[in-house]
């Protein structure tokens, strides 16, 4: 006799453990990142320029703050303000950097979120903990910028659309536009995950309701973003640095991207089809936000920097966790259990101590930063005699100063004319290129903070940056050279003074 139980669809997978429960899929990705993120998280003391500018930032006051951000840096506002607030509450390296690992930890737990919802749990699991180790994450992870946030802030965003599309409800679209917003005000470039999301919505077909819904959260957004994008935009000079890309400055994305589109390839077999499915929402993100920055660089004016799509590793977490798990459910087939389970942990741990861990470990110390200011104040500390003057070449290094000012406090800054905090800027205002030249021959000795190696950006070339060179010509001669990670320092004197 036919009955109706033998209709329904029979779930072929194995049965996950009894171990993978929710404290499991969320907890476990948690601790690794916060683990990677912990992992030498003091560098040794060290700081670089960027930190040291939002250290800088947040630690003047609201109405010094304010005056800074009519000048430059609005498109960092938020998250200077933020750092305000914390730095209120603890000071120091490990505030400057906790947010950042706490954020790529909550990411990772919601990337594990994410890949149950789309793909099982077990995927989910194995998606949120691929998710911290790309060494681009664990460089952010412990950077006192707001990039690892906005990730945070993407990946949560990501998981209220799919709770949006499902249900409908109009408070869930609401809170994805809020989440959205946010993220896009802490960095404006967030918006391209914005896009993203579009064009997963506009693949999976979910329907017009959905596709109105979305376009009225964007709409939003792009209200909201308009007044911080239009005065930013008034500020581009400050990223005059940016050139266009090569090979070399696409880092870790060539690889992530081959990885998630070959593995975007595998089938999920989650036990319902959910109506946004997995590699509709994993490719654009991976490769959309990258591509719209690379376009807009050849187009209008450079401004692709990886660390401005960080949170596109989202899209190479999820297909790999998806991955990993039909390859789990393929041994589990085909092989013993245990056997299989002690020979895949073996090559993980073989895989991950010779080719995986030499260079994570090289995130996590003072080499892995452009520069590190800490150390050269320290070195200037110990060279200058009272009286000296000194000069940061270009101006971007008299943050070492503005951080350390014990160190350089027998010492004169020859080409500033008004600090500062006092002028609300960056790194001060400079004399004009005659009065540096006539302060520098007035001088009988100058310590030079210099980038080693020159990194030969735009600011590099003005008239005060020129000026400055003119230490190097006589009547001065070298006296002693140091080098630390990123500076150069170098004392000039007259002959007898050395």
């Amino acid at each position: 006799m036919h009955t109706a139980e033998q209709d329904r669809p029979v779930d072929v997978r194995p049965a996950h453990p009894g171990w993978l429960g929710p404290w499991t899929y969320l907890g476990a990705p948690f601790v690794l990142a916060l683990c990677l993120g912990l992992w030498g998280l003091p560098r040794q003391g060290s700081i670089w320029d960027d930190e040291a500018m939002t250290y800088d930032a947040a630690h003047r006051s609201l109405p010094g703050l304010f005056s800074l951000l009519r000048h430059n840096d609005l498109v960092h506002g938020a998250y200077y303000l933020l750092m305000h607030a914390v730095f209120r509450v603890h000071d120091g390296l490990w505030a400057l950097r906790i947010p950042s690992v706490l954020a790529i930890a909550a990411a990772a737990s919601g990337v594990s979120l994410l890949g149950k919802r789309l793909a099982g749990p077990r995927a989910g699991l194995l998606a949120g903990l691929v998710f911290p180790l790309p060494p681009t994450v664990q460089w952010f992870e412990q950077d006192g910028r707001s990039y690892a946030i906005v990730a945070a802030l993407v990946v949560w965003a990501t998981l209220l659309l799919l709770r949006a599309v499902e249900t409908g409800r109009t408070r869930t679209w609401a809170g994805y536009t809020v989440v959205t917003a946010a993220s896009c005000v802490l960095h404006e470039f967030a918006v391209l995950a914005l896009v993203a999301h579009g064009v997963t919505v506009l693949l999976c077909r979910v329907g017009g309701r959905a596709l109105r819904a979305w376009a009225v959260s964007a709409g939003v957004v792009v209200v909201v973003l308009t007044p911080f994008a239009t005065l930013s935009w008034r500020q581009a000079d400050q990223i005059s640095w940016i050139s266009t890309p090569g090979w070399a400055n696409l880092y870790d994305f060539p690889w992530l991207m081959a990885i998630g589109v070959v593995c975007s390839l595998v089938r999920p077999t989650p036990r319902e089809r959910p109506r946004i499915v997995l590699w509709a929402l994993a490719v654009p993100m991976l490769l959309l936000p990258t591509a719209l920055l690379i376009l807009a660089t050849f187009t209008v004016k450079p401004v692709y920097v990886d660390r401005y799509v960080l949170y596109s590793v989202i899209g190479f977490a999820l297909p790999t966790g998806v991955a990993l798990d039909a390859i789990w459910r393929l041994a589990e087939r085909r092989t013993r259990r245990w056997a299989w389970l002690t020979a895949g942990g073996a090559g993980a741990a073989v895989i991950i101590g010779t080719v995986l861990v030499p260079p994570l470990r090289g995130q996590h110390t003072p080499a892995a930063r452009d520069n590190d200011l800490a150390a050269a104040a320290r070195v200037v500390g110990h060279l200058d005699s009272p009286g000296d003057g000194v000069l940061f070449v270009p101006a971007r290094l008299r943050l070492t100063a503005q951080l350390f000012p014990d160190q350089f406090a027998g010492v004169h800054d020859i080409a500033l004319r008004n600090s500062a905090r006092s002028s609300g800027t960056r790194y001060g205002v400079e004399r004009s290129p005659k009065d540096i030249r006539l302060r520098i021959t007035a001088g009988t000795r100058v310590i030079v903070l210099a980038d080693d190696p020159p990194r030969g950006q735009p600011s590099d070339l003005l008239p005060s940056e020129q000026a400055k060179k003119a230490v190097g010509r006589a009547p001065f001669r070298v006296c002693t050279v140091r080098r630390v990670q990123g500076v150069r320092i170098t004392v000039f004197a007259r002959p007898g003074f050395c």
